[in-house]
């Protein structure tokens, strides 16, 4: 009997000792760089959202839509987007209300601009 149990507490030692793998790997966290800077931060903190203006020329599609930085899935169609903001690529900073009409385009939904600012890089 005290060998059954010498053996059971060997082996039960064993695997507390020796069995990594449930572990967490260590994390440096003291080089974690923070890519979000503070005027991001400010933004977020205000209510904007971060989005891309993203030119079409396909037929169907709406000229310009925002893209969602954040969910690149999200499509929008500001109705009332300024011409000096009409360029591909740009990032921008923007509040918005939905719009209830009709969408011009499949890929985005309708809305109305509030504020919109170029993304400072």
């Amino acid at each position: 009997m005290k060998l059954i149990r010498s053996v059971v507490l060997v082996f039960t030692c064993s695997l507390f000792f020796f069995c990594n793998s449930t572990k967490e790997p260590k994390m440096d966290y003291e080089n974690v760089v923070n890519v979000e800077s503070k005027s991001d931060q400010k933004m977020k903190a205000e209510g904007y959202v971060l989005g891309t203006i993203v030119y079409s020329e396909v037929e169907g599609d709406c000229p310009y839509v925002i893209q969602l930085v954040s969910d690149p899935n999200t499509m929008l169609d500001p109705i009332d987007l300024a011409e000096d903001h009409k360029v591909n690529g740009q990032k921008v900073w923007f509040t918005y209300n939905p719009l209830r009409m009709k969408n011009r385009c499949d890929k985005a939904n309708p809305v109305s601009l509030e504020k919109i600012v170029i993304k400072d890089d």
